[in-house]
């Protein structure tokens, strides 16, 4: 049987799953992770053509879903997903391996490897006597697996030092997530910080003839499933990087990703050092069960793709860490980079009241919300104007100003997004950046494979 063949047969059992009784979905949860796991452990997806390879990660990723949406018990579950993990890092591991290592699991779960591993094709290996091999990156862009038996945890002021003979291989907290100055990239673990190292580094290589052989910039937009859609929770840009030669960076940033420190340090004064740029960016590696994913992709010539990445590099070197929450966030710095390396704006922005409307009302009022948003902005400006100072539309505009005021949450060169007297007295001028809202923009002008033709655009056109 083909490897498409396999993909498609399991597949297809996975979506008739729901017609079927418990005690069945059971039986063909173990039989499809069972049948998965072996069909994988007798290949390496690094030598799969990247068709096969995206077929057969969206399949596990369904399988999870399914896996987490059945009715079985907690145990099962546990089991399940744990054989899900086994196939995530290469399926060479046999799941009783991971049971009797709990540290090497705990270690694989709290840095999400699992994902990682599976985005970036490395793969854990086994030997019976020795144990698990991990895929680490010793010298620039070679990968040396190393027996994970032979790893020393020596206990240090913030956590471990990981080493082997008189080689550090890593650092981690107390609870072993891997310290920010290393990362899991194509070629392994390595020291390579996302936050601070000044060089844009590929995540993973693919066949470049998957993507035209060519430059490409992809926009990746992505949000939180759920019943109810946000606007606002979870939602965030990114952009991937693609060359002639099938490397793929990534970068984003991120507003968010100092908020667990704000209860130790106060939250106004963590709020304006909250934001990072980090390549690659977390988008890359989420699962498609457990986020919405959306992508547009653009044509770029070789100046262009240099260019991204010396502007990357050149903004990880100078950023200050500061951000805003309604101008200078994800959205606002891939604007910056789509304007500086390309002459292109997007406008992608929606009033305070709008998205707040949209953000808390129930879902059945969007179209109607939608319709009356599209009249409004017919009308003469002054009326529109005029519109904004009913007092519950004034009073949430003027709620969303006090709380970002207050807050002190800084666009770029620590300048305020708005002053006190705009959000007083002229508040149509308070707009959000929004990721969804790029995506619909974007989305607009691109062919139905996602792709934006650029031939018919001048260098300064506008995207809105």
């Amino acid at each position: 049987m083909s490897d498409i063949s396999f993909i498609k047969e399991r597949t297809l059992l996975l979506e008739k799953l729901e017609s079927f009784s418990q005690e069945k979905q059971r039986h063909y949860l173990f039989k499809i992770t069972r049948e998965t796991y072996h069909f994988l452990s007798m290949r390496n997806l690094r030598r799969a053509s990247e068709g096969v390879y995206r077929s057969f990660k969206v399949f596990v990723e369904d399988l999870c879903s399914k896996i987490d949406d059945s009715k079985l018990d907690a145990s099962n579950k546990e089991h399940l997903h744990l054989q899900v993990l086994a196939i995530k890092v290469g399926a060479k591991v046999p799941i009783d391996a991971f049971l009797k290592n709990s540290l090497l699991k705990e270690f694989i779960e709290v840095n999400n490897l699992a994902n990682i591993f599976f985005t970036t094709k490395l793969t854990i290996l086994f030997h019976k006597r020795k144990g698990f091999f991990l895929p680490i990156e010793l010298h620039q862009e070679k990968t040396a697996h190393l027996p994970w038996s032979e790893f020393v945890w020596k206990e240090t002021k913030k956590g471990y030092a990981v080493y082997m003979e008189e080689n550090l291989l890593f650092k981690t907290g107390k609870s072993k997530r891997l310290a920010r100055d290393f990362s899991t990239l194509w070629y392994g673990i390595t020291r390579y910080n996302r936050r601070k190292a000044a060089t844009f580094r590929p995540y993973k290589h693919v066949d470049p003839s998957y993507h035209g052989g060519g430059h490409l910039l992809e926009v990746l937009v992505t949000w939180q499933k759920g019943e109810k859609f946000s606007y606002l929770a979870g939602t965030h840009v990114s952009l991937e990087l693609k060359d002639e030669d099938g490397a793929i960076r990534s970068v984003g940033q991120d507003i968010y990703d100092h908020i667990r420190a704000v209860p130790k340090r106060g939250f106004f004064r963590a709020a304006s050092r909250s934001s990072i740029i980090k390549t690659p960016d977390d988008a890359s590696f989420y699962p498609k069960n457990h986020r919405e994913i959306r992508k547009i992709a653009i044509p770029l010539t070789k100046k262009e793709h240099d260019t991204i990445i010396y502007l990357v590099e050149t903004d990880k070197y100078n950023f200050e860490g500061a951000a805003a929450l309604l101008k200078g966030n994800c959205v606002s710095y891939v604007q910056s980079l789509f304007k500086r390396a390309l002459g292109y704006d997007f406008i992608a922005d929606i009033s305070a009241h709008e998205i707040i409307l949209r953000e808390y009302l129930p879902t059945k009022w969007e179209p109607t919300l939608q319709k009356m948003f599209n009249k409004i902005k017919k009308w003469p400006r002054p009326i529109q104007r005029a519109l904004y100072f009913i007092t519950p539309l004034y009073l949430i505009t003027l709620g969303v100003g006090i709380l970002s005021f207050i807050s002190s949450y800084y666009g770029y060169n620590n300048h305020r997004e708005y002053a006190l007297y705009e959000y007083l007295f002229f508040p149509w001028r308070i707009r959000c950046d929004i990721p969804i809202f790029l995506y619909k923009v974007l989305q607009k002008h691109a062919s139905n494979s996602g792709i934006i033709d650029r031939s018919s655009f001048p260098q300064d056109f506008c995207f809105d």
